[in-house]
């Protein structure tokens, strides 16, 4: 609604630090799904609230510490896969205390771990639970909907900062080096992979993919 304003409480399991006003972080998550759009909705006039959910909190301490109409809930990062279950099970109780207190909660959807995944009870008990639901992908949300009848709304992943010109210019075999005796082997790019080690078997896959090109 035009000229609504709200606070809202955004809870993130990513540690953080405030600089010069500016909260940063190492984690891409805090960066995409809460920093990015907090300054967005901030510049539409919502008073925004960022609580970092650290592992020793309290339910309770975290309900006390929320002060929003509506709560985002971000990706819940265990800092061990041992600590997952006990830390669910917290984060599934803030959200049911915060809807008693009449607060709207949004679960932030951006990975699949709906199916065989040992974190999927919680996912799902979560879409169920929560008032609406965004992910981060049309593919994500499709997914998610299987197991709600909650709305899902897609909000893609944000560039960080400005977008730049394209400078991608691959060396090339010129007829001199091919006269040479040079091969495409002397000119096939570099290519740099980056992620969390939980993908890396998708590299696999990708490699013979890229192979060819």
């Amino acid at each position: 609604m035009k000229g609504l304003s709200l606070k809202i409480s955004w809870i993130t399991y990513s540690s953080f630090k405030v600089v010069e006003t500016v909260p940063q972080s190492n984690e891409a998550d805090a960066r995409y799904r809460v920093f990015a759009p907090m300054r967005e909705l901030h510049a539409v006039g919502h008073d925004i609230e960022v609580i970092y959910f650290a592992p020793e909190l309290s339910a309770q301490q975290m309900l006390s510490a929320v002060e929003g109409q509506v709560a985002v809930l971000g990706k819940l990062v265990p800092p061990t896969h041992e600590a997952f279950p006990e830390l669910a099970a917290r984060a599934l109780s803030v959200v049911k205390g915060l809807q008693e207190r009449g607060v709207r909660v949004l679960a932030d959807i951006n990975d699949n771990h709906f199916e065989s995944s040992p974190r999927a009870p919680y996912f799902r008990e979560l879409v169920t639970t929560a008032d609406a639901i965004v992910a981060s992908t049309p593919k994500m949300a499709e997914i998610v909907r299987t197991y709600t009848d909650k709305p899902v709304s897609v909000a893609r992943d944000p560039y960080e900062g400005q977008r730049g010109a394209v400078r991608f210019a691959p060396p090339h075999l010129s007829w001199l080096r091919r006269f040479l005796g040079a091969s495409g082997a002397d000119v096939r790019p570099t290519l740099l992979w980056y992620g969390y080690p939980t993908n890396l078997d998708t590299l696999a896959v990708l490699k013979d993919q890229l192979l060819p090109l």
